[in-house]
């Protein structure tokens, strides 16, 4: 029987297993020969990066086998949502799978709730606000924008929650939005896959990156790809304390010829580039190994810790009872 996974699966498979023989460092050689035949692409990749890179295209090679792989432990609560609280990954039995088919929406915990550790109160506060004024039902509905219901929520949420757990209710920046919506999708093969046009866009990010300032401080720094998040005024805070751990000279004047701004803007990109790389190569490994061909046996991906979806073992259920 053939299984289906999400591409989020996919990607947290690579993310959490192990290769027994893996080394702990893959360098310049080892990656030319293992991972994509350009040198000019590894300086973009941190070792996390390469070590995923390496993974993800072992399996399809590996016609979905999962030998010397090891056990996928549930995903833990980040608690950066509302809805979504982590637990046991899933393989689904149908393309049609209604999980696999359907938008999913859901609602970021503001950062001052985190900092206060409210993450749970915040949580059920929005369950019971949601009842009452149906946003998931209204953006599902598309009976009205996210914006709206974004301001709705804000009003609510300094008006009450705010109010009520001794919160400011201003710590939020220009771009932040309550409402997180997406399409969940299975991994499948790019029949539309063009390899000139690969060629083309993997040319034109190797010519970004090398249009990036590069040294020893800032190279290390490229390396960190949490500080692509940090906010600039706690930037500098944090590179200082990085450098200084990591016993990387970086001069009196480094701030002064490269201002934090500066940093934040360049770490910016980098991370950017980095990313469309990585989705690039990915899609070349998917079309050259034939990713639509690969047969994961439902064995083997319970072996690693993953769960039938609960509608497939249900619609299942009911075929069989339903055979002569």
């Amino acid at each position: 029987m053939k299984v289906f996974i999400t591409d989020r699966t996919f990607n947290n498979l690579v993310k959490k297993i192990d290769i027994d023989d893996l080394s702990d460092y893959i360098s310049l050689s080892e990656f030319r020969n293992k991972i994509f035949d350009d040198a000019g692409l590894y300086s973009l990749f941190n070792q996390l990066d390469l070590k995923r890179l390496l993974v993800y295209k072992e399996i399809l090679i590996n016609d979905g086998k999962f030998q010397g792989y090891n056990f996928l432990e549930p995903e833990e609560d980040s608690k950066q949502f509302v809805y979504s609280r982590g637990g046991t990954f899933k393989y689904h039995l149908s393309f049609k799978c209604e999980a696999l088919n359907r938008s999913y929406i859901d609602v970021f915990i503001p950062e001052e709730v985190k900092e206060n550790e409210l993450e749970d109160d915040f949580r059920d506060w929005f369950v019971e606000l949601d009842k009452e004024n149906k946003y998931i039902n209204r953006i599902r509905g598309n009976s009205v924008n996210k914006e709206k219901i974004h301001k709705e929520i804000l009003r609510e949420y300094i008006r009450s929650f705010a109010k009520d757990n001794g919160l400011k209710g201003n710590k939020f920046n220009d771009k932040f939005q309550f409402i997180i919506e997406g399409k969940v999708s299975y991994i499948e093969n790019d029949y539309s896959f063009d390899l000139e046009v690969f060629h083309e866009k993997i040319n034109h990010y190797q010519r970004l990156k090398e249009c990036l300032p590069i040294g020893p401080v800032i190279n290390y720094l490229y390396k960190h790809d949490y500080l692509n998040n940090r906010k600039v005024d706690k930037l500098k805070e944090e590179v200082i304390r990085l450098l200084e751990k990591n016993n990387i000279e970086f001069g009196k004047d480094f701030f002064k010829n490269c201002p934090i701004e500066y940093v934040k803007e360049i770490l910016v990109k980098h991370y950017k580039y980095k990313q469309e790389v990585i989705k690039l190569l990915k899609a070349f490994f998917r079309w050259t190994y034939s990713f639509d061909k690969i047969d994961f046996k439902i064995v083997d991906l319970e072996k690693l810790g993953l769960k039938c979806c609960g509608i497939c073992a249900k619609n299942q259920s009911n075929f069989l009872q339903f055979l002569p």
